[in-house]
Protein backbone atom coordinates (compact mmCIF):
# COMPACT_ATOMS: atom_id res chain seq x y z
CA UNK A 1 0.00 0.00 0.00
CA UNK A 2 1.27 3.33 -1.21
CA UNK A 3 1.58 5.92 1.72
CA UNK A 4 -0.90 9.15 1.20
CA UNK A 5 -0.04 12.14 0.28
CA UNK A 6 0.41 14.91 2.59
CA UNK A 7 -1.99 16.86 0.19
CA UNK A 8 -4.38 14.27 -0.04
CA UNK A 9 -4.14 13.20 3.77
CA UNK A 10 -5.07 16.89 4.45
CA UNK A 11 -7.95 16.88 2.30
CA UNK A 12 -9.06 13.85 3.76
CA UNK A 13 -9.49 15.04 7.23
CA UNK A 14 -10.77 18.45 6.02
CA UNK A 15 -13.88 16.04 4.58
CA UNK A 16 -14.21 14.57 8.10
CA UNK A 17 -14.49 17.90 9.53
CA UNK A 18 -16.89 19.11 6.47
CA UNK A 19 -19.18 16.37 7.68
CA UNK A 20 -19.84 18.30 11.16
CA UNK A 21 -21.81 20.66 8.93
CA UNK A 22 -22.69 18.34 6.30
CA UNK A 23 -23.41 14.28 8.01
CA UNK A 24 -24.49 13.04 4.85
CA UNK A 25 -20.97 13.73 3.44
CA UNK A 26 -19.76 10.40 5.26
CA UNK A 27 -20.39 7.79 2.74
CA UNK A 28 -17.75 9.59 0.71
CA UNK A 29 -15.54 10.20 3.67
CA UNK A 30 -15.49 6.16 4.11
CA UNK A 31 -15.12 5.84 0.27
CA UNK A 32 -11.60 7.74 0.50
CA UNK A 33 -10.24 6.12 3.50
CA UNK A 34 -10.90 2.38 1.83
CA UNK A 35 -9.63 4.17 -1.44
CA UNK A 36 -6.72 5.53 -0.07
CA UNK A 37 -5.86 2.75 1.83
CA UNK A 38 -6.80 -0.23 0.16
CA UNK A 39 -9.40 -1.69 2.34
CA UNK A 40 -12.27 -3.57 0.65
CA UNK A 41 -14.82 -2.05 2.92
CA UNK A 42 -15.64 0.34 5.80
CA UNK A 43 -18.69 1.18 8.22
CA UNK A 44 -19.05 3.76 10.64
CA UNK A 45 -22.07 3.43 13.31
CA UNK A 46 -22.95 5.62 15.93
CA UNK A 47 -25.90 5.09 18.30
CA UNK A 48 -27.83 7.21 20.48
CA UNK A 49 -28.25 5.08 24.34
CA UNK A 50 -30.70 7.71 24.97
CA UNK A 51 -33.75 6.85 22.30
CA UNK A 52 -31.59 3.52 21.30
CA UNK A 53 -31.80 4.89 17.48
CA UNK A 54 -28.65 5.07 15.08
CA UNK A 55 -27.37 8.41 14.72
CA UNK A 56 -24.66 7.52 11.95
CA UNK A 57 -24.90 4.88 9.68
CA UNK A 58 -22.51 4.82 6.69
CA UNK A 59 -20.56 2.27 4.52
CA UNK A 60 -18.12 1.93 1.29
CA UNK A 61 -18.03 -0.74 -0.53
CA UNK A 62 -21.26 -2.80 0.90
CA UNK A 63 -24.49 -2.05 1.18
CA UNK A 64 -26.58 0.18 4.04
CA UNK A 65 -29.40 -2.20 4.38
CA UNK A 66 -27.02 -5.50 4.76
CA UNK A 67 -25.12 -3.96 7.56
CA UNK A 68 -28.30 -3.63 9.30
CA UNK A 69 -29.74 -6.89 8.42
CA UNK A 70 -26.19 -8.24 9.40
CA UNK A 71 -26.51 -5.96 12.56
CA UNK A 72 -29.35 -8.17 13.49
CA UNK A 73 -29.13 -11.30 12.59
CA UNK A 74 -25.34 -11.70 13.31
CA UNK A 75 -24.66 -9.20 16.58
CA UNK A 76 -23.85 -12.07 19.22
CA UNK A 77 -21.39 -13.20 16.77
CA UNK A 78 -19.71 -9.74 15.05
CA UNK A 79 -19.41 -9.11 19.46
CA UNK A 80 -17.95 -12.52 19.73
CA UNK A 81 -15.29 -11.77 16.50
CA UNK A 82 -13.93 -9.19 18.63
CA UNK A 83 -13.34 -10.90 21.34
CA UNK A 84 -16.47 -10.26 23.61
CA UNK A 85 -17.80 -7.53 25.33
CA UNK A 86 -15.66 -7.51 28.04
CA UNK A 87 -12.89 -7.29 25.86
CA UNK A 88 -14.49 -4.65 23.38
CA UNK A 89 -14.68 -1.92 26.61
CA UNK A 90 -10.89 -2.35 27.34
CA UNK A 91 -10.20 -1.42 23.82
CA UNK A 92 -8.94 1.79 24.16
CA UNK A 93 -10.99 4.70 21.86
CA UNK A 94 -8.96 5.83 18.90
CA UNK A 95 -6.96 2.91 18.55
CA UNK A 96 -6.76 0.80 15.80
CA UNK A 97 -7.54 -2.79 16.93
CA UNK A 98 -6.46 -5.43 13.94
CA UNK A 99 -8.47 -8.08 14.72
CA UNK A 100 -6.69 -11.20 13.95
CA UNK A 101 -4.23 -9.78 16.10
CA UNK A 102 -6.52 -9.28 19.13
CA UNK A 103 -8.50 -12.94 18.53
CA UNK A 104 -7.19 -16.18 18.27
CA UNK A 105 -7.24 -17.60 14.79
CA UNK A 106 -9.80 -20.59 15.93
CA UNK A 107 -11.96 -18.08 17.52
CA UNK A 108 -12.19 -16.26 14.32
CA UNK A 109 -12.60 -19.67 11.83
CA UNK A 110 -15.12 -20.80 14.40
CA UNK A 111 -17.21 -18.15 14.00
CA UNK A 112 -20.79 -17.96 12.19
CA UNK A 113 -20.63 -14.53 10.86
CA UNK A 114 -17.21 -15.18 9.30
CA UNK A 115 -18.00 -18.19 7.92
CA UNK A 116 -21.21 -17.18 6.53
CA UNK A 117 -20.47 -13.81 5.50
CA UNK A 118 -17.15 -12.87 5.43
CA UNK A 119 -15.03 -15.98 4.15
CA UNK A 120 -17.42 -16.37 1.42
CA UNK A 121 -16.71 -12.23 -0.16
CA UNK A 122 -13.03 -13.05 0.97
CA UNK A 123 -12.93 -10.40 3.81
CA UNK A 124 -10.45 -12.41 5.30
CA UNK A 125 -9.45 -9.68 7.94
CA UNK A 126 -10.32 -6.50 9.88
CA UNK A 127 -9.05 -3.48 12.27
CA UNK A 128 -11.84 -1.50 13.75
CA UNK A 129 -11.59 1.84 15.78
CA UNK A 130 -13.63 2.90 18.80
CA UNK A 131 -14.71 6.40 18.28
CA UNK A 132 -17.22 6.98 21.72
CA UNK A 133 -17.85 4.79 23.99
CA UNK A 134 -19.94 6.78 27.24
CA UNK A 135 -23.52 7.28 28.91
CA UNK A 136 -24.80 8.31 25.90
CA UNK A 137 -23.40 7.23 22.46
CA UNK A 138 -21.22 4.42 21.26
CA UNK A 139 -19.76 4.20 17.88
CA UNK A 140 -17.05 2.40 16.00
CA UNK A 141 -15.34 1.76 12.51
CA UNK A 142 -14.54 -0.90 10.61
CA UNK A 143 -12.65 -1.58 7.45
CA UNK A 144 -12.13 -5.11 6.40
CA UNK A 145 -9.33 -6.09 4.28
CA UNK A 146 -10.11 -8.68 0.95
CA UNK A 147 -7.66 -11.63 1.27
CA UNK A 148 -5.95 -10.51 -2.18
CA UNK A 149 -4.53 -7.54 -0.64
CA UNK A 150 -2.49 -9.63 1.97
CA UNK A 151 -2.68 -8.66 5.73
CA UNK A 152 -3.26 -5.37 7.20
CA UNK A 153 0.01 -3.56 7.31
CA UNK A 154 1.43 -0.65 9.71
CA UNK A 155 0.77 1.60 6.73
CA UNK A 156 -2.69 1.23 6.91
CA UNK A 157 -2.66 1.12 11.02
CA UNK A 158 -0.82 4.27 11.29
CA UNK A 159 -2.91 5.88 9.13
CA UNK A 160 -6.33 5.07 10.68
CA UNK A 161 -4.36 5.77 14.02
CA UNK A 162 -3.58 9.27 12.62
CA UNK A 163 -7.24 10.17 11.09
CA UNK A 164 -9.32 8.43 14.60
CA UNK A 165 -8.70 11.44 16.58
CA UNK A 166 -10.00 13.83 13.96
CA UNK A 167 -13.03 11.15 12.91
CA UNK A 168 -14.06 10.78 16.78
CA UNK A 169 -14.02 15.01 17.44
CA UNK A 170 -16.17 15.42 14.09
CA UNK A 171 -18.56 12.75 15.49
CA UNK A 172 -18.70 14.24 18.98
CA UNK A 173 -19.59 17.43 17.75
CA UNK A 174 -21.80 16.39 14.65
CA UNK A 175 -23.89 14.61 17.67
CA UNK A 176 -24.49 18.14 19.56
CA UNK A 177 -26.38 19.23 16.26
CA UNK A 178 -28.34 16.13 16.36
CA UNK A 179 -26.19 14.97 13.67
CA UNK A 180 -28.24 17.19 11.40
CA UNK A 181 -27.01 19.09 8.17
CA UNK A 182 -26.16 23.11 9.01
CA UNK A 183 -26.14 25.44 5.82
CA UNK A 184 -24.05 28.02 5.59
CA UNK A 185 -26.67 30.86 5.88
CA UNK A 186 -28.52 29.42 8.54
CA UNK A 187 -25.50 28.62 10.77
CA UNK A 188 -25.71 31.56 13.26
CA UNK A 189 -28.79 31.06 14.03
CA UNK A 190 -28.31 27.51 15.04
CA UNK A 191 -25.17 27.29 17.06
CA UNK A 192 -27.77 30.22 18.89
CA UNK A 193 -30.68 27.83 19.35
CA UNK A 194 -27.91 24.98 20.88
CA UNK A 195 -28.51 24.61 24.57
CA UNK A 196 -24.55 23.78 25.15
CA UNK A 197 -22.18 26.77 24.93
CA UNK A 198 -20.24 27.61 21.89
CA UNK A 199 -17.68 30.40 20.81
CA UNK A 200 -16.27 31.46 18.12
CA UNK A 201 -12.73 32.54 18.28
CA UNK A 202 -9.74 33.56 16.19
CA UNK A 203 -6.00 32.20 15.54
CA UNK A 204 -5.29 34.29 19.06
CA UNK A 205 -8.54 32.52 20.83
CA UNK A 206 -10.10 36.05 20.82
CA UNK A 207 -13.78 35.97 20.77
CA UNK A 208 -15.19 36.70 17.46
CA UNK A 209 -19.14 35.11 18.39
CA UNK A 210 -20.83 33.41 21.06
CA UNK A 211 -24.19 32.34 21.31
CA UNK A 212 -26.50 32.71 24.19
CA UNK A 213 -25.45 30.13 26.09
CA UNK A 214 -21.96 30.72 26.05
CA UNK A 215 -22.65 34.70 26.55
CA UNK A 216 -24.45 33.58 29.66
CA UNK A 217 -21.36 31.00 31.07
CA UNK A 218 -18.96 34.10 29.89
CA UNK A 219 -21.02 36.19 32.43
CA UNK A 220 -20.97 34.52 35.44
CA UNK A 221 -16.73 33.81 34.75
CA UNK A 222 -18.19 29.91 35.01
CA UNK A 223 -17.13 27.96 33.72
CA UNK A 224 -15.44 29.89 30.55
CA UNK A 225 -14.10 33.37 31.24
CA UNK A 226 -12.98 36.30 28.51
CA UNK A 227 -9.37 37.20 29.67
CA UNK A 228 -8.16 40.26 27.41
CA UNK A 229 -11.10 39.27 24.98
CA UNK A 230 -9.57 35.47 24.60
CA UNK A 231 -11.46 32.71 25.59
CA UNK A 232 -10.23 31.24 29.11
CA UNK A 233 -10.86 28.76 31.80
CA UNK A 234 -9.84 29.13 35.77
CA UNK A 235 -7.17 26.11 35.20
CA UNK A 236 -4.18 27.80 33.80
CA UNK A 237 -3.28 24.30 32.54
CA UNK A 238 -6.18 23.90 30.91
CA UNK A 239 -6.58 27.21 29.53
CA UNK A 240 -3.22 26.88 27.89
CA UNK A 241 -4.45 23.37 26.17
CA UNK A 242 -7.49 24.88 24.80
CA UNK A 243 -5.49 27.78 23.47
CA UNK A 244 -3.08 25.66 22.07
CA UNK A 245 -5.80 23.73 20.56
CA UNK A 246 -7.10 26.74 18.60
CA UNK A 247 -4.10 27.83 17.77
CA UNK A 248 -2.83 24.50 16.10
CA UNK A 249 -6.62 24.29 14.48
CA UNK A 250 -6.20 27.67 12.94
CA UNK A 251 -2.56 26.62 11.72
CA UNK A 252 -2.74 23.10 10.32
CA UNK A 253 -6.21 20.96 11.32
CA UNK A 254 -4.09 18.13 10.52
CA UNK A 255 -1.85 18.15 12.78
CA UNK A 256 -4.65 18.62 15.49
CA UNK A 257 -4.56 14.97 16.82
CA UNK A 258 -5.69 13.95 20.03
CA UNK A 259 -5.73 17.43 21.48
CA UNK A 260 -9.50 19.56 22.04
CA UNK A 261 -11.03 16.27 22.69
CA UNK A 262 -12.68 16.49 25.95
CA UNK A 263 -10.87 18.99 27.23
CA UNK A 264 -11.78 18.87 31.21
CA UNK A 265 -13.36 22.55 32.59
CA UNK A 266 -15.70 21.58 35.07
CA UNK A 267 -18.21 24.09 37.09
CA UNK A 268 -17.46 25.66 40.42
CA UNK A 269 -20.35 23.62 41.27
CA UNK A 270 -18.64 20.73 40.45
CA UNK A 271 -19.95 19.49 37.47
CA UNK A 272 -18.05 17.93 34.98
CA UNK A 273 -18.02 20.17 31.64
CA UNK A 274 -15.82 19.47 28.57
CA UNK A 275 -14.55 21.36 25.95
CA UNK A 276 -14.25 20.28 22.26
CA UNK A 277 -12.15 22.68 19.32
CA UNK A 278 -13.46 22.55 16.03
CA UNK A 279 -11.04 23.77 12.96
CA UNK A 280 -13.26 26.48 10.64
CA UNK A 281 -10.82 27.69 8.39
CA UNK A 282 -9.29 25.03 5.68
CA UNK A 283 -12.69 23.40 3.73
CA UNK A 284 -14.95 26.08 1.59
CA UNK A 285 -17.65 24.58 3.85
CA UNK A 286 -16.27 25.50 7.04
CA UNK A 287 -14.61 29.25 6.95
CA UNK A 288 -18.11 30.78 5.06
CA UNK A 289 -19.41 29.86 8.48
CA UNK A 290 -18.06 33.10 10.15
CA UNK A 291 -15.01 34.53 8.08
CA UNK A 292 -13.22 35.79 10.80
CA UNK A 293 -13.45 32.66 12.91
CA UNK A 294 -10.68 29.80 13.02
CA UNK A 295 -12.33 27.62 15.65
CA UNK A 296 -15.46 26.91 17.36
CA UNK A 297 -15.25 26.02 20.72
CA UNK A 298 -18.30 24.05 22.29
CA UNK A 299 -18.81 23.49 25.86
CA UNK A 300 -20.98 20.72 27.04
CA UNK A 301 -21.59 18.36 29.74
CA UNK A 302 -18.87 15.13 30.30
CA UNK A 303 -20.33 12.17 29.71
CA UNK A 304 -18.94 11.14 32.50
CA UNK A 305 -16.29 12.30 35.53
CA UNK A 306 -12.66 13.41 34.56
CA UNK A 307 -10.06 10.97 35.16
CA UNK A 308 -6.18 11.08 35.93
CA UNK A 309 -3.91 10.42 33.92
CA UNK A 310 -6.13 9.23 30.84
CA UNK A 311 -7.66 13.40 30.15
CA UNK A 312 -5.54 15.41 31.79
CA UNK A 313 -2.20 13.92 29.86
CA UNK A 314 -3.68 13.33 26.92
CA UNK A 315 -4.62 17.07 26.74
CA UNK A 316 -1.55 18.02 28.04
CA UNK A 317 0.77 16.01 26.04
CA UNK A 318 -1.30 14.65 23.34
CA UNK A 319 -0.30 11.01 24.29
CA UNK A 320 -1.56 8.39 21.64
CA UNK A 321 -4.33 5.50 23.02
CA UNK A 322 -2.18 2.77 23.45
CA UNK A 323 0.45 5.02 25.42
CA UNK A 324 -2.35 6.20 27.83
CA UNK A 325 -3.27 2.56 28.39
CA UNK A 326 0.33 1.58 29.09
CA UNK A 327 0.91 4.70 31.52
CA UNK A 328 -2.46 3.82 33.02
CA UNK A 329 -1.54 0.45 33.70
CA UNK A 330 1.55 1.21 35.17
CA UNK A 331 0.22 3.76 37.88
CA UNK A 332 -2.33 0.95 38.70
CA UNK A 333 0.78 -1.65 39.42
CA UNK A 334 0.01 -5.36 39.62
CA UNK A 335 -4.06 -5.08 39.37
CA UNK A 336 -3.39 -4.09 35.50
CA UNK A 337 -2.06 -7.18 34.27
CA UNK A 338 -4.36 -8.02 31.47
CA UNK A 339 -4.58 -4.12 30.46
CA UNK A 340 -0.65 -3.69 30.29
CA UNK A 341 -0.26 -6.88 27.77
CA UNK A 342 -2.40 -5.17 26.04
CA UNK A 343 -0.82 -1.91 26.03
CA UNK A 344 2.18 -3.79 24.79
CA UNK A 345 0.33 -5.29 22.00
CA UNK A 346 -0.68 -2.15 20.91
CA UNK A 347 3.03 -0.55 20.91
CA UNK A 348 4.23 -3.43 18.56
CA UNK A 349 2.96 -1.66 15.83
CA UNK A 350 3.80 2.59 17.78
CA UNK A 351 6.50 3.09 15.40
CA UNK A 352 6.82 6.74 14.03
CA UNK A 353 3.63 6.99 11.48
CA UNK A 354 3.83 7.87 7.78
CA UNK A 355 2.72 11.41 8.27
CA UNK A 356 4.64 12.08 11.48
CA UNK A 357 6.46 15.33 9.95
CA UNK A 358 3.34 16.95 10.24
CA UNK A 359 2.77 16.21 13.86
CA UNK A 360 3.57 19.35 16.38
CA UNK A 361 4.55 19.66 19.65
CA UNK A 362 2.01 20.93 21.62
CA UNK A 363 2.62 22.92 25.55
CA UNK A 364 5.96 22.77 26.43
CA UNK A 365 6.12 20.40 29.68
CA UNK A 366 7.71 22.32 32.72
CA UNK A 367 10.08 20.37 35.46
CA UNK A 368 8.69 17.68 37.27
CA UNK A 369 6.93 19.07 39.86
CA UNK A 370 5.50 21.80 37.81
CA UNK A 371 3.94 19.46 36.09
CA UNK A 372 2.84 17.34 39.04
CA UNK A 373 1.57 20.81 40.24
CA UNK A 374 -0.02 21.66 36.66
CA UNK A 375 -1.78 18.43 36.13
CA UNK A 376 -2.93 18.58 39.90
CA UNK A 377 -4.40 21.66 39.80
CA UNK A 378 -7.09 21.31 36.62
CA UNK A 379 -10.29 21.54 38.52
CA UNK A 380 -12.01 18.08 38.53
CA UNK A 381 -9.69 16.27 37.27
CA UNK A 382 -9.27 14.02 40.61
CA UNK A 383 -11.07 14.55 43.91
CA UNK A 384 -7.33 13.87 45.67
CA UNK A 385 -5.18 16.57 44.08
CA UNK A 386 -2.43 15.29 46.57
CA UNK A 387 -2.48 12.06 44.69
CA UNK A 388 -2.63 13.41 41.40
CA UNK A 389 0.76 15.18 42.14
CA UNK A 390 2.20 11.67 43.17
CA UNK A 391 0.90 9.65 40.58
CA UNK A 392 2.64 11.95 38.12
CA UNK A 393 5.48 12.35 39.87
CA UNK A 394 5.69 8.22 39.95
CA UNK A 395 4.79 8.56 35.91
CA UNK A 396 8.23 10.06 35.52
CA UNK A 397 10.30 8.34 37.81
CA UNK A 398 8.83 5.09 36.26
CA UNK A 399 10.88 3.48 33.22
CA UNK A 400 7.48 3.37 30.99
CA UNK A 401 8.51 4.07 27.96
CA UNK A 402 5.73 6.79 27.29
CA UNK A 403 7.59 8.92 30.11
CA UNK A 404 10.86 8.88 28.24
CA UNK A 405 9.33 9.18 24.94
CA UNK A 406 6.63 12.24 25.68
CA UNK A 407 7.33 13.62 29.07
CA UNK A 408 10.75 14.20 30.27
CA UNK A 409 11.68 14.54 26.29
CA UNK A 410 9.59 17.45 26.37
CA UNK A 411 10.71 18.56 29.68
CA UNK A 412 14.47 18.32 28.50
CA UNK A 413 13.09 20.49 25.78
CA UNK A 414 11.64 23.16 28.28
CA UNK A 415 14.50 23.08 30.77
CA UNK A 416 17.31 24.07 27.78
CA UNK A 417 15.55 26.66 26.82
CA UNK A 418 14.84 27.65 30.21
CA UNK A 419 18.27 27.74 31.65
Amino acid sequence: MQQASVEKFSDLIGSIYDCVIAPEGWTEVLDQICAEFGFATGALSVASLTNMKAVVNAVSGSDLAQMAQNAVGYGPDIIELWGGAERIRQYPLGEPIVQSQAVRPDVISSNRYYREWAMPKGLFDAVAVGLVRDRTMVGNAIFSQHESAGRIDDAQVDGLRLLAPHIRRAVTISNLFDMKGVEANTFAATVEALTVGVVLADEDSKIVHTNAAAAAMLAAGDPIVARHGRVAVQSAASTATLQSAVAQAAKDEATLGQKGIGIPIPRQSGEPLVVHVLPLRRSHTRSGLIQSAAAAVFVTSASGPPRLPHDALNQLYDLTPAEILHLRAHLRGTHARRDLGLARRFRQHREEPPHSRLRKDGLPAPGRSGQAREIADVPGVTEDRAQAASDVDRARCSSTPIVETKLSRRARRFSARSG
